[in-house]
């Protein structure tokens, strides 16, 4: 009689994932919740609230909120308020109570955006970090002519 376990050691799926059969079946795991995407570029932030079918519902940077002045004004944390205030009445148009929030880094625009969120009664339930992937690292350093 063999012993359970002295059984190969198999790689299964979690459960919730064994009624999946192909890869394209990933899409029925899709979120049910709205979420909002923040870019942070060098001289704007641009905030973008989507429906769970990735459909943008709202886009807006802090140029287009009326954050005027240099690009250092326009990036800076109080920026996000301006952008959200203008945001707000998506939210109540949509019904967005829910949302996750997707960034490409932590720093003090996202802890803006986060604080922004509660205070317009919006719930956070996944923070989403979506870092860039090097490809190959960078350049080598040419060599000198002898």
């Amino acid at each position: 009689m063999k012993k359970p376990w002295n059984k190969p050691n198999l790689i299964t799926k979690p459960a919730f994932l064994k009624f999946l059969k192909s890869p394209s079946d990933f899409s029925s795991l899709k979120s049910k919740f709205n979420r909002i995407y923040l870019k942070p570029t060098f001289t704007n932030i641009i905030i973008t609230l989507t429906d769970a079918n990735n459909k943008v519902l709202a886009c807006h940077s802090s140029g287009s909120s009326g954050v005027a002045g240099t690009s250092r004004r326009k990036k800076a944390p109080q920026a996000v308020a301006a952008i959200l205030r203008k945001l707000h009445p998506s939210f109540l148009a949509h019904n967005v109570r829910v949302i996750e929030l997707i960034v490409r880094k932590m720093d003090p625009v996202m802890r803006s955006l986060i604080r922004e969120l509660r205070y317009y009664g919006i719930t956070i339930i996944a923070l989403l970090i979506r870092r860039e992937i090097a490809h190959n690292g960078v350049r080598h350093r040419k060599m000198p002519r002898k």
